[in-house]
């Protein structure tokens, strides 16, 4: 059930590159994105999460602020500015928050383990298994205090930080899992253990590489290139065998990591695309896990979205980890 105290949560995704934000509403037609917009960000205001043009920053974030109609937000950033670890000996008393007992766990342990002091956390409690311990991811202390003091700044509330990857792992719910995660420029691995990352791992099987392998073959330009592979993907369809050859072997250093890899069978894999999705890639998984596989995207009504959406489906896979992260906190 959803709950009824929040009617709308907004979340703004930052990158060195780039910063977007978006909307989620509900009222009694159901949920609908109520504002939403992308833009590149100058080269350096920040780099590797470090700010650089702080009040250059601040103002970004106050013209974005004017848009939103809950000013507390949550901020997703990049994956690899992460720490994640698994305190195994996680035994809180009834009704104990996940921070509160980590706050008596920090307090009881901080000087034989500084990484307590050095990271600023969000929790993920165990699913279905008892006794899995507590999943907990961080940045740096002093990078989340630099993004919180800018946020402020800007007239905004910052109620939470956390990684695209993070907003996914709800989906993770089965005893093992994979979590591919095709974006502009990378393949994201992740693998879980009922509900939890245990390993991750980047390919260079993105949109730019198979574009880039379409051109190369075809001596066409950049948006042709584009066209071509919306509307074959990885299809054996291909007009040119060239092409597909090319790109399975682009695909290749996936397919053998994945070979190699102990209990696949038993394995669940959910693919997650920050753009149109590509044909044929499902077939592809497949022929590892048999009909294991799914294709995650979150606007749907039986999730409660209004029957007229207000932001093209195309368009609203770049929004991915933006919606999810709204809907979580909708279902609180």
């Amino acid at each position: 059930m959803f709950s009824k105290k929040i009617t709308t949560k907004s979340v703004i995704a930052l990158s060195d590159e780039s910063i977007s934000y978006l909307s989620l509403e509900r009222n009694e037609k159901g949920i609908f994105i109520s504002a939403f917009e992308k833009a590149p960000l100058e080269t350096g205001i920040i780099k590797k999460g470090e700010v650089l043009q702080a009040d250059l920053l601040e103002k970004i974030f106050k013209k974005i602020g004017l848009s939103l109609k809950n000013k507390d937000i949550s901020l997703i950033l990049p994956f690899d500015y992460f720490s994640f670890r698994i305190i195994p000996d996680y035994t809180p008393k009834k009704n104990q928050l996940p921070h509160e007992w980590f706050g008596q766990y920090k307090k009881k342990h901080h000087t034989e383990e500084s990484w307590l002091s050095e990271y600023e956390y969000t929790f993920f409690e165990p699913g279905k298994e008892e006794n899995q311990g507590l999943f907990i991811a961080g940045i740096t202390v002093e990078m989340f205090n630099t993004y919180q003091h800018i946020i402020k700044k800007s007239g905004l509330r910052l109620a939470e930080c956390t990684a695209d990857v993070l907003a996914f792992l709800p989906e993770a719910s089965h005893e093992r899992d994979i979590l591919c995660i095709f974006s502009e420029d990378m393949l994201r691995l992740v693998e879980c253990k009922n509900g939890f990352i245990h390993h991750a791992r980047k390919f260079e099987s993105s949109y730019e590489q198979y574009i880039s392998d379409i051109q190369k073959v075809l001596g066409v330009s950049g948006e042709q290139a584009q066209k071509i592979f919306q509307e074959y993907g990885l299809l054996r369809a291909h007009k040119d065998e060239a092409v597909y050859r090319k790109l399975h072997k682009s695909t290749g250093p996936v397919l053998q990591y994945l070979a190699h890899k102990k209990n696949l069978l038993e394995t669940h894999i959910s693919l997650f695309f920050f753009n149109t999705p590509i044909h044929g890639v499902d077939d592809i998984f497949a022929s590892f896990v048999g009909s294991n596989v799914s294709t995650f995207y979150p606007i749907s009504q039986k999730k409660g979205f209004h029957e007229v959406l207000t932001l093209h489906k195309k368009e609203s896979y770049g929004y991915l980890p933006h919606i999810t992260q709204a809907l979580g906190f909708f279902k609180k």
